[in-house]
């Protein structure tokens, strides 16, 4: 078992795959950035709202076919892998992937005849031509992204990065071209992602099939594990698609359809912008970016060595990464947040600039939510999620009471409510069921600090100097001083991630006390 889980998810594996994950991540990340700089610059405001609806509605039907599948392969390929029942793994992957597909393929046609009513209430009527086109678009986008995190699962990351990237490529390029020759219009965009995501899901499974047919251990393992485990598997996988379901009013899509059916077009497109690069940021941030390389890692380790604070300190680590890349950002918007969205969305929507900040501040108590989630999952105490899921899914409600009163601020705040009451929640059941998280709140605490006296310097100067952009440079200068000044990481850490720059990491999993523990307690 410990040979197993060195071989693919011990501390030399991680380095290695972390390489492919951070090259294939910056590519789509700018495939990412150039699609939603052209959109919000170039497109019309009505078209860009009907496209943020459209979004809107693949995100909500995605959340409608999670059938609980994902989530069972998220959780049991790396611990197959990790105590080496390869064949159950593949097997697993093959048959969990193509249940999912049969069962989305249905939902996705019944869909169909409904779309007539969906385009009544959520405001594009006039466009329900394109939305069928659109759905085969979401229906590829699903495909592809569902396959990409199970090969993560299996720290694929070359594959699974590069394949998503050269599609991202691909759509970003067609929309580059189409802005360049003046014909970037609604349908044109379509037609662009249609086409990336094709290029991306058919690399995808090449990808999968070739690393299967390389890897000459496919064989090894007991064939019979999905009998021995099926019920546990069933059970974890119906409280999650319960999960998925008690979620379902939580969001960016229930938010930016309940705009679309309450709030003018106007309003609408500055949410779009706003949440886009709210979505964008969600991407990118260690709690969603690394947890393709943690939830295996975590999930693994845990099945290893059965110690619950493995998962904890972990994910306290990345928590505070978390934390630390969403300050700076939050500060900047702070000071100066509607001459800088002014300046990217060529003076369409300087009114994101404060609503993309309380949307960032939304977006870290989601990142604890992720990480309380995983905790969840490994000890397969999934109920706990249950409640606080509808807790969730309840604040909607609080929006529909401020929208009338302080606008789209109203989603910011009551997004801000459940995602704070869901947390308190889980964690005091944690405590409860005996598991102590034991996080650093001393050095979350520093996090705070930082942040608040950037903001304080940079408000100083734009009051003295009246300059926005020297005010973001002084921001970006007093934060980046304070972190070296004092890093809110404890010594372990700050080992661990030294030697991940430096490319020196040695898996020693068997040898605990010689490789430092990522949230260590020591300071």
């Amino acid at each position: 078992m410990q040979a197993a889980y060195r071989k693919h998810y011990g501390l030399d594996a991680v380095r290695k795959s972390l390489a492919h994950f951070l090259v294939g991540k910056t590519f789509r990340m700018l495939a990412s950035v150039t699609v939603l700089l052209l959109l919000a610059r170039v497109l019309p405001v009505e078209q860009y709202a009907v496209y943020i609806a459209f979004q809107a509605l693949i995100a909500l039907l995605d959340v409608l076919t999670s059938i609980g599948v994902q989530k069972v392969l998220f959780r049991y390929l790396p611990e197959l892998r990790a105590t080496g029942n390869n064949r159950a793994a593949y097997r697993l992957l093959f048959y969990g992937m193509l249940f999912r597909l049969l069962v989305v393929s249905l939902l996705f046609l019944a869909a169909l005849p409904l779309l007539p009513w969906v385009a009544r209430v959520f405001n594009v009527e006039e466009w329900i031509w394109l939305l069928p086109w659109y759905l085969l678009v979401g229906y590829l986008r699903l495909g592809a992204f569902w396959l990409s995190q199970c090969l993560e699962s299996l720290l694929w990351q070359k594959e699974s990065q590069y394949s998503m990237a050269v599609g991202g490529a691909v759509a970003a390029l067609v929309m580059v071209y189409l802005a360049v020759v003046g014909e970037l219009t609604l349908e044109r965009v379509v037609l662009a992602e249609g086409l990336g995501e094709s290029v991306a899901l058919s690399l995808l499974v090449l990808s999968w099939v070739r690393r299967w047919r390389q890897d000459q251990q496919r064989a090894v393992g007991d064939s019979g594990w999905w009998r021995e485990n099926r019920q546990r598997a069933v059970r974890y996988g119906l409280w999650s698609y319960l999960l998925s379901q008690s979620s379902l009013l939580y969001g960016s899509a229930p938010n930016r359809l309940l705009a679309a059916h309450a709030l003018p077009v106007s309003e609408l497109a500055i949410l779009g912008v706003a949440d886009s690069f709210m979505n964008l940021a969600r991407k990118w941030v260690p709690t969603r970016m690394l947890m393709s390389m943690v939830r295996p890692l975590a999930m693994a380790r845990f099945a290893a060595t059965g110690d619950f604070q493995d998962v904890t300190r972990l994910s306290d680590f990345v928590f505070r990464i978390n934390l630390i890349l969403l300050g700076l950002p939050v500060a900047i918007l702070t000071v100066a947040g509607p001459e800088l969205l002014a300046w990217i969305t060529a003076g369409h929507y300087p009114e994101a600039g404060y609503l993309l900040m309380g949307f960032l501040l939304v977006l870290a108590t989601q990142g604890m939510r992720d990480l309380l989630e995983l905790m969840v999952q490994a000890l397969e105490k999934n109920p706990i999620l249950l409640w606080t899921n509808l807790l969730q899914s309840a604040s909607l409600l609080i929006a529909v009471v401020l929208l009338p009163v302080v606008g789209l601020w109203g989603l910011v705040i009551s997004n801000l409510a459940g995602t704070l009451a869901a947390n308190a929640i889980v964690i005091a059941r944690l405590r409860g069921l005996g598991y102590r998280l034991g996080w650093r709140l001393d050095l979350t605490a520093w996090i705070g600090l930082h942040c608040a006296l950037s903001i304080a310097v940079g408000l100083a100067v734009e009051k003295g100097m009246g300059s926005p952009s020297m005010a973001v440079v002084c921001v970006v200068l007093t934060y980046a001083a304070l972190l070296l000044l004092k890093p809110p990481l404890s010594r372990d850490e700050t080992q661990v991630v030294t030697s991940l720059m430096r490319r020196r990491l040695v898996a020693r999993p068997a040898e605990p006390k010689s490789t430092p523990s990522l949230g260590a307690v020591q300071d």
